[in-house]
Formats: C-alpha cells, structure tokens, sequence
C-alpha cells in the first residue's frame, strides 16, 4: 500500500454541470437568480424490475432528465422543460421525498456543489437574462449559492462571465468580437460566500481545476496549485503535458499527453496512464479511479495523503460509484464491490451498479429507461 503524508483543510468544490445554451458576457445583478418552488413530484408509480446489490432495497423510483449526482445526504438532478413548466428544475432528493426545487433559465443554465471547510454543502446554480423563443442571447449571466441540505440561500447574483467549465466553480468565456480574435477568460468564485478568487497574475496560466480549496492553473511548461483562499500559490510543477479537464477528479487531475496522474495538493505524479473512468464519494474525501498502466488495467483509491491502494482489475472495468466504505466496479461481465480500507472484494455478481451514493447509505441505480433511477438503501451505511 503507498501512502503520501500530505493534508489540507479547505474548500472543496466538484462540478455536474448542466449547460443547454452558451453565455456570452457578465455583469452583477440583483434581479436575476433562481427561485425556489414547489418541490417537484419526480417518483412514478411503477417501479421498473432491477437486481439489486447485495444488502440493498428499493424504496422509491424516480423520474430525472439528468444522471443524479451524490452531494453529501442528497441528490441533485436536472428537470428539462415539458408540458407542464417552462423553466429547468434543479432538484434535491433523498430516499423518501423531494427537499427542494430551484426554478432558472433553460438558456446558459447550469450548477456546481461545493463542501465549505465547516461542512457546509453548497450548489451552485446560474441563470441568465437570454430569451431563446425571442432569438435573445445572454448579456448577464449570474451565479448564485444555496445549501444542498436545505436549499436555503447563502448567496446570489454574483456576475459570471459563461457557463461552468471543467471542475470546480469556474466559469469561463470569450473577451473580445466574434469577429475578431476573441481569446478565452476565465473567472473562479469560492462556494462557501461567492467571492472571487484573485489568480497569479500570469498570462499564460488560466485556471482549470479545482478541488479543496486548491485551484490548479495551467500554462505554458507549468502547473500551479493555489490557495483559494489565502490567494498564495502551494505549489508548482513542470510539465510538457496539459491537463486533461475530462480527467480531472476530486484528488487527482491527469495530463495528456503523458497520461500523469497528479495529487491536486501537492502536483507530484502518483502514477503514469491512461484514466478509463472515476468517481469522487459524495463527501469529496476519496476519488476510484481505473488506469491503463503498461498494458493492464488497474484500480486504485485516492484521499487526501495520496495512494490508499491499487491493484489489477479486468481489461475494461470501470468505476461506477464509491462511498466511505464500499466501491462499485462494473467489469462489463458482472460488479464488484470492494472494501475501500484495502481493495478487498466484499461480493460479485450481476447486480445493477449504483452510479451514485449519499453519505447515509442510500444510492440509485440506473434502469432500462434513460430517465428512470433506482433509489436504494443499503441496511449496513455504505
């Protein structure tokens, strides 16, 4: 087992973002936000047949445009404008109800979430001023915080310059005509109060990940990691690569086209490959990931010391779900579920996958039906 003695306490931001339309400038405005509504009515009556993981049962269907994403006791969702609305729906669900709905623009919408370093979780939600049935494209676009638990406001119109990019609450966008040569900006605001995080003033580095508080640039030959909230730079490291913003995952960040897999704390390379597949758990302390390494395929757990453990895995597999103790490998053949203390295999078979999980043990599991989900509750807290 390899361990890196390395901790930091901070702010800790991952993205699921939702984008259907582009942004195209940013101004900070009071009068634009999400609204909180009704909470929407997303179970259905008839539960689709799935086979469970063992120690699990079902409790409620539900109907979502978008894959749920785990932030810490709930999930969030996406509802796609339909008959009965005309505004995207940012949704909250456990295992038995529905804790809030956010209402926005269907145009340059989108969210992040976000854990403050006092445990506060946080989704970030955007909305704009563009009309698409008007042929009206976006002049203001804003970010605003509110509690996941609840869905209580923390903070609003914080003024964006384009929908959220990579991971982490960055937004970025085009300066300049679109007949001239626009080049690309960038804009990173913390989640716990939406202020902006002030990068090195360096040209050729714009920021592209961000996890714990530690905002990692890329530029030229270097990477930096940096403080989000002392504004100092941690650390910086050399490279002829560039960072893969597809594989960039909770502790960790790759690079192409080395294929160097990165501690987000620290920049020292923890292994050397190609990234198949990830998941980061819904408190954001621990990243499953696959790796394509010298002809095999592995799977490896990282926290915040760096490499728990790794070990050979089927040409294939991929990560679908990890929590504190349990993490789901789908191997194209049947699932495993494996102990995260040491890799160990705690059951197989062919079981669907969970491809979410809250910190209370509860999961959903995809069905036949692209928009149908599984909720499941495991009888031991996985």
């Amino acid at each position: 087992m390899t361990r890196l003695r390395q901790t930091f306490g901070a702010l800790v931001l991952v993205t699921a973002a939702v984008t259907l339309a582009a942004c195209t400038s940013f101004a900070p405005s009071a009068s634009l936000g999400p609204v909180a509504v009704e909470p929407a009515v997303i179970t259905v009556d008839q539960p689709p047949a799935v086979s469970l993981p063992p120690g699990a049962h079902s409790v409620r269907t539900v109907a979502v445009s978008t894959p749920p994403r785990a932030v810490g006791d709930v999930f969030i969702s996406a509802v796609f404008p339909d008959a009965t609305h005309d505004d995207l729906r940012i949704v909250a669900f456990d295992d038995s109800s529905t804790r809030w709905t956010l209402a926005t623009n269907p145009s340059c919408s989108g969210w992040a979430d976000s854990v403050t370093a006092a445990g506060v979780r946080v989704v970030v939600v955007l909305d704009s001023d563009a009309r698409v049935d008007d042929g009206v494209i976006a002049q203001t676009t804003v970010a605003s915080g509110f509690r996941a638990d609840s869905g209580g406001q923390l903070w609003s119109g914080r003024g964006v310059i384009g929908p959220v990019r990579g991971t982490g609450v960055i937004f970025t966008g085009a300066v300049g005509s679109v007949l001239s040569n626009a080049t690309a900006a960038t804009q990173t605001l913390r989640g716990d109060d939406g202020g902006a995080v002030e990068h090195p003033h360096e040209a050729e580095l714009a920021p592209v990940f961000e996890h714990a508080g530690v905002v990692v640039l890329s530029g030229g030959s270097d990477f930096v990691g940096f403080d989000s909230q002392t504004n100092r730079e941690l650390w910086r490291q050399g490279s002829a690569g560039t960072l893969d913003t597809a594989r960039s995952h909770g502790h960790v960040f790759a690079t192409l086209p080395e294929g160097e897999l990165r501690h987000v704390f620290t920049g020292a390379v923890l292994a050397q490959g190609a990234v198949t597949s990830a998941a980061v758990s819904a408190d954001a302390s621990l990243t499953a990931l696959t790796m394509t390494m010298d002809g095999a395929t592995h799977v490896m757990l990282v926290d915040g010391e760096g490499i728990r453990w790794r070990q050979p895995v089927d040409a294939g597999s991929r990560v679908t779900a990890v929590a504190t103790e349990q993490l789901f490998i789908d191997t194209g053949r049947q699932r495993r579920i494996l102990a995260t203390l040491d890799g160990s295999l705690l059951a197989e078979g062919s079981f669907a996958a969970p491809v979410a999980l809250t910190t209370q043990g509860v999961a959903v599991v995809a069905t036949d039906d692209p928009q149908l989900y599984e909720v499941i509750r495991f009888d031991n807290d996985g």
